[in-house]
């Protein structure tokens, strides 16, 4: 982007202008963001209290109506798992798919037999690891070993301007 806005030569004079009216947007940025805060957290403490008594209130009503509904499960949702009406949904939706063990059995048991009726649900994953690789890479062996098996440790450059505090 940076290419595109500036196809010119840059003289260091507008280089010095250009930093410097950075600097003072990045500045007038901050005092503002400051000032914004400043008046959130005030309307957050005249209505955080309204807020909570009214999630206070929801939690009492919704016991109720979980409890009730449970309760008249059969009669309620006979025909269908939601009660619906104009302003409501009522009702009952499965949750994520998940797996559990049986009572009594442990994950190794469990993968043993799979392993022997149905293994094409059984995984067996070999990748680089790559985090270990780059939190080892200043050690000599991990240089030369890595670089012979055909890897090689780089990042991006990348430009940036930091403003810091206290200037203006």
């Amino acid at each position: 982007m940076a290419k595109a806005i500036a196809k010119k030569k840059v003289t260091p004079a507008a280089y010095h202008n250009a930093l410097t009216a950075y600097v003072n947007n990045e500045l007038e940025a901050r005092g503002l963001a400051v000032k914004r805060e400043k008046e959130v957290a005030k309307l957050d403490e005249k209505y955080d209290p309204l807020f909570e008594a009214y999630m206070e209130q929801q939690k009492v009503h919704s016991a109720i109506v979980q409890e009730y509904c449970a309760t008249n499960r059969e009669q309620l949702f006979a025909a269908s798992k939601i009660i619906k009406s104009g302003t409501y949904d009522v009702g009952y939706r499965n949750g994520k798919v998940k797996i559990d063990l049986v009572e009594g059995k442990t994950e190794e048991q469990v993968l043993a037999q799979l392993k022997k009726h149905m293994p094409d649900y059984v995984r067996n994953v070999e990748q680089i690891a790559k985090d270990r690789l780059i939190a080892d890479r200043k050690l000599p062996n991990v240089i030369n070993a890595a670089a012979s098996c055909g890897l090689r440790f780089v990042a991006d450059e990348m430009f940036f301007i930091k403003v810091k505090e206290g200037h203006k």
